[in-house]
């Protein structure tokens, strides 16, 4: 059957008109949607190396299941799985499963790597950073924003932070069920006056430290960003329970938020966010 156009653009089945993402995106047009037949995609007709999947037009890939378990995209514990680099990119009802880092700084985000775009009601899971790795994340995001996603079953080992934000935006997201081992930073690290996490949980994480253990925990949030309206609890780290890092040498307390600000990394602000038998880390080392 050829192509369905609809008013926002044309769909492009896979792999009822084209076999693999691959092909899909190279036929496909600022506006169109790749819409994957549910089942499991990995690295078949991707490209040698690097990212299996590269967003850089502003196309829909969206999962045709009920949910988004019908409709896998797996790294297989070996490759890298998905950029986004187009600020118009939406990435829908999909799983995005087992990236895999390749050493230093290039392997950020090895399982969800984007500048801009959306990415919503997706569940987010599995990855191995490399042995080598200095900053490599599951989730790094410099731009666009996550919404309605579930983070979960990130067990890697010797990452900075599981997901970072900088100067973007994650809302409505579950983030529950990791286990990792953290350097410097939390679960969850968010900086910038553009970074913002709002209306989110992050539960039921068990977390550690391996260098700094004092410096870990749920959420680190930096250099003017947001934090509000969320829900951080019964989390377990080798230090504490339900800790956060503000980075802040100066802090005031009022009404249901915490306010920070100082340090050498800028502050941060957390606002009507629940966070039971917190522990407010006052960090003067700039973190």
């Amino acid at each position: 059957a050829g192509a369905i156009s609809v008013s926002e653009g044309t769909v492009l089945a896979v792999p009822g008109e084209y076999a693999t993402i691959a092909l899909a995106l190279e036929a496909a047009d600022p506006g169109d949607t790749i819409l994957l037949a549910p089942g499991t995609y990995d690295a078949t007709g991707c490209a040698a190396e690097g990212f299996m999947i590269t967003l850089e037009e502003g196309v829909t890939l969206k999962g045709a299941g009920a949910t988004p378990a019908d409709c896998v995209i797996t790294g297989g514990g070996t490759r890298q799985v998905l950029s986004i680099t187009s600020a118009e990119a939406v990435v829908e009802n999909l799983t995005l499963a087992d990236g895999c880092g390749v050493g230093s700084t290039k392997g950020a985000g090895y399982t969800v790597q984007m500048t801009g775009g959306l990415v919503t009601n997706c569940v987010v899971s599995g990855g191995t950073p490399h042995t080598s790795a200095t900053f490599e994340t599951v989730v790094y995001a410099t731009g666009g924003r996550i919404t309605d996603c579930e983070i979960t079953g990130l067990t890697g080992t010797k990452q900075r932070t599981s997901v970072y934000l900088k100067n973007a935006t994650m809302d409505h997201c579950d983030i529950c069920n990791n286990s990792a081992l953290h350097k410097y930073l939390g679960l969850v690290t968010v900086e910038g006056a553009d970074g913002l996490v709002e209306f989110c949980k992050i539960h039921d994480n068990a977390l550690q430290g391996f260098e700094y253990a004092y410096r870990d925990g749920a959420l680190a949030a930096m250099n003017g960003a947001m934090v509000r309206d969320s829900e951080i609890y019964n989390n377990t780290m080798a230090h504490s329970a339900n800790s956060y890092y503000t980075s802040a040498a100066v802090s005031t307390i009022g009404g249901y938020g915490i306010t920070a600000s100082g340090s050498s990394y800028g502050g941060a602000v957390i606002e009507r966010c629940i966070i039971p038998n917190y522990v407010y880390k006052l960090a003067t080392d700039g973190y």
